[in-house]
């Protein structure tokens, strides 16, 4: 019996061991754990190709797996690569970053390298619990940046005989079905490098001769060494191709393929002529096609554009990071999910060339939008030299160019075209629709004058926005001088390094100023631009010797149909007691948006009595310009500032003629004796909704903020009526009409509240929806501007106002902590300082802005939008660095009025 029990025992033991071993076995496996879900990512990257592939149409590619792989995703019609040469392509492919931004600019082979570690994808992907694999070169110094975050690497040299290649897809499938994390794998394909081999290995299997291809559309020759040179090119897309297929076998034997995000793209175009080692379409666009089980439809293709540094903000979509804000492109995940249309996902693209090597110097820049494309070329005392290289077929690299020899009998636009490529002017422009490899550059052709300023305008903004050193001429010599130097010594690199590494290093350099910008580039700056339209003792106003005003105020503007801008202020007579006292009415014209003005005009003068708040608005329908004046009778003996004493006068004035000349004032609103609170700024014009046509002015009927409501008339100014729509409130307001026939207003609360509050209306101005929107308590009390505007064609509303000392740091473009928090001895510069602006894409419900005036004083403004999509913000201001106000509550004898000129995109680009 004891044997027994001992037996049981013992049986229970091993019985209770065996389940302990099971469940350990299970637990190291990875039952009753949460599944990682997140997607395996496989990146295919090939060398040296156009979009030479069948699905993109080619008639001599023999592309069958690639060809499947687009049929089972999508194809991209418009991908580009940053740079058209190996090392500072692979540094976008790694960093999300243009080279100009992480510094590899050149051939790491050459020792150029990046400036620091800017964090890669293997990095982000490691970290975030991936296992990581990297099969062919990485290409870029110092590599450590890449490669101390790869677990699996494998054949690290470039082998550009393309031997072992089997060795490629066979490490990769034991990679891929040993992986026991989420994977991210690149796999580089040396195909199609030069040498260009019809065959190696057996590959491919079925090599294409001389009589089965022709040529690329962008090199357009067809002489002997450049079809031998194809024939070798078709071959190597071939070889690749089988490859691509047998790594995609490998992945579907493994089992992970409905749970793997493939990627196939190149790192540049082919080395043919007006190809690699170029800013030409031949060089920059790429095939890219995307497989992404759960997110791609089947057989699809998108004309959107996109740029290799949108690879990375995808990796860590996929992998389920948020995208550091730092980088500046984007994921396509929301364009694959039909969430964004192609035209919302990208409005304009970006390529660049620095240097590639020595014997390759030669900075270009372009920028395209879905039809034209500009090209940027700096330096102008020496032809191309890749060119050069190209058509003298210094190497047999250059064998898939015609020499110059050999253009002579080709057509007149082929050989301008070769002329344009070795001797590019400063500006090149192709219409890509009509003209898709750029054969006729239209940069002269004065029926594109706009077009090509619009995009130079463009390229502008984003080298401010983007710090790129080629658009500051000083370090454009600096880095010139450099490599001239070393052209001249025969060396590849400068010994001990590359001394752009540290003058051109982003945290050691300013960031490009506004003002040395504007210096070089003035004719086409659009960042933020102040000029002056009325300051003290401006001789325009009366005349040169006259010293009749001191602080101006309150302006109001419109834009006419011609494009006139005309703005109104109220400047005080030097003899004024109070705030309200001995202010005048004074209209100036541009017809250039600001650079020149015509002479002054005197449209009311009052004596001791003051002028203001007044409201100017453009009758597009009668093309008149129409004032709202009202009239404080202010005598100082009184001391009534605000004219309580003696009724107001309320008058109508009008311009037929753009504001050159004005009609004599008309009263209005007779049986109103009160303050009429007219905007400021602008008034609206109805354009849709119960009454266009309608004149609309948001304010209100004081003092102290008695009864806010709306001015309007519907027999364009005649006669005007008042009707109070808000029960509480300061009577300063303005309003813009929606593109849906609403109108949104904003009203400054009462004193010391400091905010904007937004509401609608949706009976012709003449009610509001009470369940009003508070904008963001950061913008301080002062009366602000709306204005409804087109952004990137998309309608917007922009609000402007002043931000105060205690919020400028938030939204300042360029912190600077003196100026931003300067001191404020009175209520004035307390609220008014550091203007904002704007801009809401949903009807006012969010904002995305920035400070346009740091360190300003900045008070009342009015916005307008000129014909070119550029905006004018007209503001009473001091500029940063002026004294300080006395602190005697009005005395604004150093209040100007100014006009800051905003693009609009910038304004995004910089927003938070």
């Amino acid at each position: 019996m004891t044997r027994i029990c001992q037996g049981l025992e013992l049986l229970v033991i091993k019985i209770l061991l065996w389940s302990f071993l099971f469940l350990v076995t299970l637990y190291l496996n990875g039952y009753g754990q949460e599944k990682d879900a997140r997607m395996n990512i496989l990146l295919i990257i090939s060398e040296d190709n156009s979009a030479n592939l069948g699905c993109y149409g080619d008639p001599y590619a023999i592309t069958p797996n690639l060809d499947k792989l687009a049929s089972q995703g999508v194809r991209f019609d418009n991908a580009y690569v940053t740079q058209s040469v190996c090392s500072p392509s692979r540094s976008s492919i790694f960093t999300g970053l243009y080279p100009h931004q992480n510094g590899q600019i050149g051939l790491a082979t050459h020792q150029y390298a990046m400036f620091r570690d800017w964090g890669t994808s293997y990095k982000y992907l490691k970290s975030a619990g991936y296992s990581t694999g990297l099969i062919g070169k990485t290409h870029v110094n110092p590599k450590e940046y890449v490669e101390d975050h790869v677990d699996m690497r494998y054949q690290e040299k470039s082998n550009f005989g393309k031997e072992g290649l089997e060795s490629y897809w066979k490490e990769a499938g034991k990679f891929i079905k040993e992986a026991g994390a989420p994977f991210f794998l690149t796999v580089n394909f040396p195909d199609a490098h030069w040498p260009l081999q019809d065959q190696v290995e057996g590959m491919p299997a079925n090599p294409q001769s001389i009589d089965e291809v022709g040529t690329l559309p962008f090199v357009s020759v067809e002489s002997p060494d450049i079809m031998k040179s194809l024939k070798g090119y078709y071959n190597s897309m071939q070889r690749l191709d089988e490859c691509v297929g047998a790594l995609l076998s490998e992945l579907e034997s493994s089992g992970k393929a409905e749970n793997t995000v493939v990627i196939y793209m190149s790192d540049h175009g082919a080395q043919m002529a007006r190809g690699k080692i170029t800013p030409l379409e031949g060089g920059m666009k790429i095939p890219l096609i995307v497989r992404w089980p759960g997110v791609t439809k089947a057989n699809t293709s998108t004309d959107a554009l996109w740029s290799a540094i949108d690879l990375l903000p995808t990796l860590l979509d996929i992998s389920g990071q948020q995208k550091p804000g730092y980088l500046p492109g984007q994921s396509v995940k929301p364009l694959l999910e039909k969430k964004v249309s192609a035209s919302d996902y990208r409005e304009h693209l970006f390529t660049q060339r620095n240097c590639d090597g020595v014997i390759f110097y030669f900075p270009q820049r372009t920028v395209r939008d879905n039809r034209y494309k500009l090209i940027w070329s700096p330096i102008q005392d020496r032809a191309n030299n890749a060119a050069e290289l190209y058509l003298e077929k210094r190497h047999a690299h250059y064998y898939g160019s015609p020499t110059r020899e050999e253009l002579v009998d080709e057509s007149e636009e082929i050989q301008q075209a070769y002329k344009v490529w070795e001797f590019p002017p400063i500006y090149q422009l192709y219409d890509l629709k009509a003209d898709p490899w750029e054969f006729k550059n239209l940069a002269d052709d004065v029926d594109f004058q706009d077009i090509r300023d619009r995009l130079i305008h463009t390229l502008r903004i984003w080298q401010v926005e983007f710090n790129d050193p080629m658009a500051d001429p000083i370090f454009l010599k600096e880095l010139t001088k450099e490599h001239d130097l070393l052209a001249k010594s025969g060396e590849r690199s400068t010994p001990g390094g590359w001394k752009y590494l540290d003058y051109l290093h982003p945290d050691k350099r300013e960031a490009i100023s506004v003002e040395t910008f504007k210096k070089h580039n003035a004719d086409h700056f659009t960042g933020i631009v102040y000029s002056t339209i009325c300051k003290i003792g401006e001789t325009p106003i009366i005349n040169a010797d006259d010293s009749r005003y001191r602080g101006i105020r309150e302006p109001n503007a419109v834009i006419t149909e011609k494009g006139t801008l005309v703005v109104v202020f109220g400047p005080h007579d030097q003899d004024a007691r109070n705030d309200r006292a001995h202010q005048d009415l004074i209209c100036r014209t541009s017809n250039d948006q600001g650079k020149t003005w015509n002479d002054a005009q005197v449209i009311m003068d009052r004596g001791m009595e003051s002028l203001l708040p007044t409201t100017l608005i453009y009758d597009k329908l009668e093309s008149r310009l129409v004032l709202l004046v009202n009239q404080i009778f202010n005598a100082p003996e009184r001391n009534d500032p605000l004219g309580l004493k003696e009724p107001n006068k309320h008058y109508v004035l009008f311009s037929e003629d753009e504001g050159l000349t004005w009609s004599e004032p008309q009263p209005i609103l007779e049986n109103e004796p009160g303050i009429c609170v007219f905007g400021g700024g602008h008034g609206i014009q109805l354009q849709q909704g119960p009454a266009p046509g309608r004149l609309l002015v948001p304010g209100g009927i004081g003092p102290n903020g008695a009864k806010p409501g709306v001015f309007f008339s519907d027999d364009h100014g005649k006669s005007w009526q008042f009707r109070a729509v808000r029960e509480e409130g300061n009577t300063e307001a303005t309003g813009c009409e929606l593109e849906d026939g609403k109108v949104l207003f904003s009203w400054r609360e009462q004193k010391n509240q400091f905010g904007v509050r937004t509401c609608k209306s949706y009976a012709g101005g003449l009610s509001i929806d009470q369940r009003t929107m508070a904008l963001p308590d950061v913008w301080a009390g002062c009366n602000n501007s709306l204005l409804s505007v087109t952004v990137n064609g998309k309608p917007a509303v922009l609000y402007v106002g002043p931000l105060g000392p205690q919020n400028a740091d938030k939204y300042s473009l360029e912190p600077q902590a003196d100026q931003l928090k300067r001191g404020a001895q009175d209520s004035y510069q307390t609220e008014r300082s550091n203007g904002g602006a704007f801009i809401s894409f949903d009807h006012g419900k969010t904002w995305s802005g920035k400070c346009i005036a740091p360190g300003w004083i900045f008070g009342y403004n009015t916005a307008v939008q000129f014909p070119d999509g550029d905006i004018g913000i007209i503001f009473e201001g001091i500029p940063s660095g002026t004294p300080q106000l006395k602190n005697d509550g009005w005395d604004k004898k150093q209040l100007g009025i100014y006009l800051a000129k905003l693009n609009p995109q910038l304004l995004l680009n910089r927003s938070q």
